[in-house]
């Protein structure tokens, strides 16, 4: 056209296409990713705080059982006795009742955290009472019931509840009289006369299988060291 100038080459060869920019990548999953970070670490601080909780309780408690067992001690409880009972509030509580009662100390102790406790086990439940527990030691002490049979009434009594007395009224409970141990003694040795020969040989050890062959013919109820003391005679 008239007046206008002339074309460039750049022009001629036709124009450069026009480029867009294009938007920034979204940062969708590094997003994502912090998310989980954060949520990881508030399940861990959550955790920790957890374990923190637990480990005060268990260190209180600790605090408390040693507490509990000094007073078990001053109150005259045997001291492995008192470790058990320290852990187990019930039987703790039934030992002060017991003393209370009038029983001795050690011997309830003793028999709680053994006795009392296995039968509790066993039977699920506790009816037993301290009054009775009390009153089944004094009879245990007193030497009129063995202990085998002592053991056979806290076994009940823990289960079913009831009184010592009203047990050891329907039961043949009275130990065996020293003067029937003598013949049972023998009878035993004359049945057992290898293991006699041992013994006398220098075999001391067999001395507990004596003593168990008379135990079981007596069923529990002779008193051990009576038996014991007739059989070293014997021997």
């Amino acid at each position: 056209a008239p007046g206008a100038e002339p074309e460039t080459p750049s022009e001629l060869a036709g124009a450069e296409p026009k480029i867009e920019k294009q938007p920034p990548p979204k940062r969708a999953s590094a997003s994502a990713a912090t998310l989980e970070l954060l949520a990881k670490m508030q399940q861990q601080l959550e955790a920790q705080r957890q374990a923190n909780k637990i480990q005060e309780e268990r260190l209180k408690l600790l605090e408390e059982q040693a507490t509990r067992q000094q007073q078990l001690l001053q109150a005259g409880a045997h001291a492995s006795s008192a470790t058990l009972l320290a852990r187990e509030p019930a039987l703790a509580a039934m030992f002060d009742q017991a003393v209370q009662a009038g029983g001795d100390p050690n011997s309830c102790s003793r028999w709680l955290a053994n006795e009392v406790r296995a039968a509790i086990k066993v039977a699920g439940v506790n009816q037993l009472q301290a009054a009775e527990l009390v009153a089944l030691l004094r009879e245990l002490q007193d030497n009129s019931i063995a202990k085998a049979t002592a053991k056979q009434i806290v076994t009940q009594l823990v289960r079913d509840g009831g009184t010592v007395a009203a047990l050891l009224a329907t039961m043949d409970t009275g130990p065996v009289a020293t003067d029937s141990l003598a013949p049972l003694v023998q009878q035993v040795l004359a049945r057992e006369a290898d293991a006699v020969k041992r013994y006398r040989e220098g075999n001391k050890k067999l001395m507990g299988f004596f003593l168990g062959q008379v135990m079981r013919e007596t069923k529990g109820k002779a008193e051990p060291a009576a038996v014991r003391a007739m059989l070293a005679e014997a021997l």
